[in-house]
C-alpha cells in the first residue's frame, strides 16, 4: 500500500502505507505533498498512521518485523517479532531421482507480554535462486495478514501455492515433511476465481518450516544418437544436438511486465498507466492453462516508484504528488479486476530483459527469425495476418508503429514484436506473447473486446529499432546500438474491455515459432 491522504469530515488522515517508508527523494517529495494540503486549510487537523518499518524498532533488517505499538502508536512492553530465516544453500543437488522434498525457510513468530496487534497487511518475498543446470531466479510471494486481537498469530497467505521455473514446479505444501509448526486443519487453498485467492495457514508459536517439493527442470537440448550396422561388423553412428525451440528462456515475471524507470532526462521519458475504466477489464496473473495452479503477479514492474504508482492506481486512492501525471486516476477509475498482486519483478528479470542490450540482441533474433520467415514488416507496413490464434504460434516483426484490431484482420497467436507504438483497436484475440520497445508504448482506441492469453511486456530503450533512422539526411539507414532504457507507457483508457491474463500454454506455445533447431551433427 503505497503513501496517501484522506480527508473525513476536515480531518487529514496521512497513511505512511505498508512498505519500508525509507527516505528517498519520491518518498519526501510525496509526504511533503500531502503536508501542503494540509496546511492549505483542507484539513483542521492531521491524524498519520501506517505500519512497517517506519513504525517497528527492526532498523535494516529486511527479514524480521516487530509489532510494539498500540493503536494510538504508543511504544508498548507487548510485542510480536516476526522473523524469516533462509534454509541452508544445497550445492550440486542430485535430481535424477525425480522430485524432491525441501524446504524453503522458516517463520519464527516470538510474543512477548500477550503479543501485539498486526494492524493491517505486510507483504514478504522468499527469493529462490537457480544455479544449475539453469540460472534462474523465483520469488515467492505472500501477504502478513492483520490480526484483531493481540493474543493472536496473523494468518499467512502465499499469493499461489505452486510455481513453474523452465519446467520444474515448486509446489509447497505446509501439511506435510519437511513443513512443521503450522496448524494442520487451518491449511487453504483457494484458486480464482473464489477470493482472496493464495496458500494460506495459521502458524503456531515459535519456528514453522515452509516446506514443498521441487520438480527437475526441463531439458532444452537433446542428443540423439543413431546407430548403423553394416556387413562383417561394421558400425557408423551418427550424433545430433537438437535444440527444444529456437527461443530458449524467452518468458516474464508478470502477465503485463513494465519495464524502465519512472522518468528519464535525455532523452525525456516518463512513466504512464491507465488499466482503463470499464467494469469488464480483467487483469490476472492466474495461469489460464487447463489444469495450471499457478498464480504470478498480474503486473509487475522494475522501478519501486512506477510499483507505487499502479498500487495507487488500481485501489483508487487520490493521486499522489510522486505519481502526479503517471496515471489516469480522477478522470479514469479503474473498476476493473486484478488477481495477482502487484509487484516488483526486478530479481526474477529474465536474461534477455536485464539490460536494453539484451533485449536488443533478443530483438535482432525475432526479427532474423520472422525475416526468414515473411513475418518482417518496415514501418509503415500492414501485417496481412498476426500468427494462429488457434494454436498460439508464428511470429510477427513490426519494425515502427502498428495498429491491431478492428479491420486488421485482428485476431493471431505466437510472438508479436513491435518497435514502435502498439495500438489495440475494437475486438481482438491473440493468444502468446507481445513485446513492446516503442516509447510509445501501448495504447487503446475505440470499443470492443480485446482479449491476450499469455504474455505482455512493454520494455521501451533508446534505439529500439532495427531500422533508427529510416530516412537519413546522407541516404543511408542506420541501426545504432541500443541506448538506456526508457519510461513505459501503458494507456488502456481509449475505451472498450479487455482481458489480459497469463497462459502457460500460450505462452509455450508461442516459442515454437522454430523448433526442433539442430544445433550440430557429427559422424563418429
Amino acid at each position: 500500500m503505497p503513501t496517501h491522504l484522506e480527508i473525513i469530515d476536515e480531518i487529514a488522515i496521512l497513511n505512511l502505507g505498508d512498505d519500508e517508508n525509507r527516505f528517498s527523494p519520491d518518498w519526501l517529495t510525496s509526504v511533503n505533498g500531502f503536508l501542503d494540503r494540509v496546511e492549505s486549510g483542507d484539513a483542521k487537523a492531521l491524524v498519520t498512521t501506517g505500519s512497517g518499518k517506519f513504525y517497528s524498532n527492526d532498523g535494516s533488517n529486511a527479514a524480521q518485523m516487530t509489532y510494539n505499538r498500540d493503536s494510538s502508536g504508543t511504544l508498548t512492553p507487548n510485542s510480536l517479532t516476526v522473523q524469516w530465516l533462509p534454509p541452508t544453500a544445497v550445492t550440486n543437488q542430485d535430481m535424477s531421482g525425480g522430485t524432491i522434498q525441501t524446504q524453503f525457510g522458516r517463520f519464527i513468530f516470538t510474543q512477548v507480554s500477550g503479543g501485539q496487534v498486526v494492524p493491517v497487511k505486510n507483504r514478504f518475498e522468499i527469493v529462490i535462486s537457480f544455479t544449475r543446470p539453469y540460472a534462474i531466479v523465483k520469488v515467492i510471494r505472500g501477504w502478513i495478514l492483520p490480526t484483531s486481537s493481540a493474543s493472536a498469530l496473523p494468518r499467512i497467505i502465499f499469493d499461489s501455492q505452486t510455481l513453474t521455473a523452465d519446467g520444474s514446479r515448486i509446489a509447497l505444501d505446509l501439511g506435510a515433511s519437511p513443513s512443521t509448526g503450522w496448524s494442520i486443519s487451518s491449511i487453504n487453498t483457494v484458486l480464482p476465481p473464489s477470493s482472496p485467492a493464495g496458500y494460506s495457514a495459521m502458524p503456531t508459536a515459535g519456528t514453522n518450516i515452509i516446506g514443498g517439493s521441487l520438480s527437475p527442470f526441463e531439458p532444452t537440448r537433446l542428443l540423439v544418437k543413431s546407430t548403423g550396422y553394416g556387413p562383417r561388423g561394421g558400425q557408423k553412428q551418427l550424433q545430433a544436438i537438437i535444440r527444444k525451440n529456437f527461443f530458449d528462456g524467452i518468458t516474464a515475471p508478470a502477465a503485463l511486465t513494465l519495464v524502465g524507470p519512472q522518468t528519464t532526462t535525455n532523452p525525456s521519458s516518463s512513466f504512464f498507466f491507465s488499466a482503463g475504466q470499464s467494469a469488464a477489464l480483467t487483469y490476472s496473473g492466474f495461469d489460464a492453462a487447463q489444469g495450471a495452479t499457478d498464480i504470478i503477479p498480474a503486473i509487475g514492474t522494475t522501478d519501486p516508484s512506477n510499483l507505487s504508482c499502479v498500487e495507487e492506481y488500481v485501489a483508487n486512492y487520490a493521486q499522489s504528488p510522486a505519481c502526479a501525471g503517471s496515471t489516469g486516476n480522477g478522470t479514469n477509475p479503474f473498476n476493473g479486476s486484478i488477481t495477482g498482486s502487484p509487484s516488483n519483478i526486478t530479481s526474477e528479470m529474465p536474461p534477455w530483459l536485464q539490460t536494453p542490450q539484451s533485449l536488443d540482441y533478443q530483438i535482432h533474433q525475432f526479427a532474423s527469425v520472422a525475416d526468414s520467415s515473411g513475418r518482417y514488416f518496415a514501418n509503415g507496413q500492414v501485417p496481412t495476418s498476426w500468427g494462429d490464434v488457434n494454436t498460439g504460434t508464428g511470429i510477427t516483426f513490426c519494425d515502427g508503429d502498428v495498429e491491431l484490431g478492428q479491420g486488421i484482420t485482428g485476431d493471431g497467436g505466437g510472438i508479436l514484436v513491435v518497435t514502435g507504438t502498439l495500438t489495440l483497436k475494437g475486438s481482438f484475440a491473440f493468444n502468446g506473447m507481445i513485446i513492446v520497445t516503442g516509447p510509445g508504448g501501448v495504447l487503446r482506441s475505440g470499443g470492443g473486446d480485446g482479449n491476450v492469453y499469455g504474455n505482455m511486456v512493454v520494455a521501451p530503450y533508446v534505439d529500439g529499432k532495427l531500422v533508427d533512422d529510416p530516412a537519413p539526411a546522407d541516404g543511408v539507414t542506420y541501426d545504432r546500438t541500443a541506448g538506456q532504457w526508457l519510461a513505459p507507457h501503458y494507456d488502456m483508457s481509449g475505451g472498450g474491455t479487455s482481458t489480459l491474463q497469463f497462459n502457460s500454454k500460450s505462452l509455450g506455445n508461442s516459442l515454437t515459432a522454430i523448433s526442433n533447431f539442430v544445433l550440430g551433427v557429427m559422424e563418429k
